[in-house]
């Protein structure tokens, strides 16, 4: 009995003790919140600490213990038992460090009970180059250079972070354009570009340039190839001047695509017309069948040039030749049959004069 007295004795004042012993321990519970956790070069990245003291009052502090980040801002304060305190942080990476995701180490403790507690935060350093995909889409039988043409610049944002000022530029021999841009957190989006062509295009591969930049910082240099799509649009015109014995043909034609065309022309004639027929520039092939003579012109226009050839029966000049000499002939031959006397005469005296000459020379 007196040992049961002892023993219940020794636990009531323990319970005295415990009860009348103040609470020096401090509890710790720590919570975050990103604010800028995806960050570029040269940039802080940053976080909501919220710090509750579930223990007695106590002072805290928080380091960091990753020696590739430096820690900004608050980084010893107070809090009464049973309060929480936000607050704000910034992470500072230092020296040159390769775009990555990184865990940071941000240890809270208590400067009291130097209890502590471990958060890793997630910092996301992402290279200029990685901010946004570009492509140009446009249609795939290429451009027409008759028509308007649309192209598109389709960009992605491949980060959750807003990008302001975003410059764009393409430039080539086809076209120019410079614009400035917002994008959204992980936002699609379509730049159209339309392009009218006010001179002939010659259908082949062309270089544009494109280059996007933030804030002096490239983010995307590159060359692309756009195609322009070929067409043929030869356009002919005939002219027939047929004249009092005289017929003329012109042919022309011209290239208005943006390709080389490959053109042939024919022409037929009996043998009475090719005899009077003349021909700019000549056949370059020739045959006669059955009485009839074949020409043909192969040849080629480029695109924006032209070809004339001209054909041309002339019956009038050979007439009016033959009719002239026949005059001439005619005049000739009144004018000799009728002085034909007078001229025997001439030739008389002539001969006449000579011996008499001759005679005298010979006397003396």
């Amino acid at each position: 009995m007196k040992n049961i007295q002892v023993i219940v004795s020794c636990l009531f004042l323990a319970l005295i003790f415990a009860l009348l012993t103040p609470i020096v321990d401090a509890a710790i519970d720590v919570g975050e919140e990103p604010i800028k956790n995806i960050i570029l070069p040269g940039e802080v990245g940053g976080y909501y600490l919220d710090v509750t003291n579930t223990g007695g009052k106590d002072s805290f502090g928080i380091t960091t213990t990753d020696n590739n980040w430096r820690l900004k801002g608050k980084t010893s304060f107070e809090i009464e038992p049973g309060q929480k305190q936000r607050i704000k942080i910034e992470l500072l990476p230092i020296g040159e460090l390769k775009p990555a995701s990184y865990s940071v180490n941000i240890r809270v403790y208590s400067k009291n009970t130097a209890e502590t507690v471990d958060k890793a935060l997630l910092v996301n350093l992402v290279a200029f180059s990685e901010l946004i995909n570009a492509e140009l889409e446009y249609s795939p039988e290429g451009l027409d250079p008759r028509k308007e043409n649309l192209i598109k610049l389709n960009l992605k944002n491949k980060n959750n972070i807003r990008l302001e000022n975003v410059k764009i530029k393409m430039e080539s021999s086809l076209f120019e354009d410079e614009r400035t841009i917002d994008l959204l957190p992980l936002e699609d989006r379509s730049e159209e570009l339309r392009i009218n062509f006010n001179d002939l295009v010659e259908r082949g591969s062309y270089e544009v340039k494109l280059l996007i930049a933030m804030n002096d910082k490239v983010l995307i240099e590159r060359a692309e190839k756009v195609n322009v799509g070929y067409y043929s649009d030869v356009t002919e015109d005939v002219k027939v001047e047929d004249g009092f014995l005289v017929k003329k043909t012109i042919l022309f034609r011209e290239n208005k695509g943006n390709t080389a065309s490959e053109e042939e022309f024919n022409v037929k004639l009996n043998s009475f017309e090719n005899t009077f027929t003349r021909m700019h520039p000549e056949a370059g092939e020739w045959e006669k069948r059955n009485g009839i003579h074949y020409y043909t012109w192969m040849f080629s226009i480029n695109p924006g040039d032209d070809y004339r050839i001209e054909v041309k029966t002339d019956y009038l000049t050979p007439l009016i030749v033959i009719v002239v000499i026949v005059i001439v002939a005619i005049a000739l031959y009144y004018f000799l049959k009728k002085d034909l006397g007078n001229i025997n005469k001439c030739l008389y005296l002539i001969n006449f004069y000579e011996t008499v000459h001759s005679r005298h020379i010979s006397n003396n």
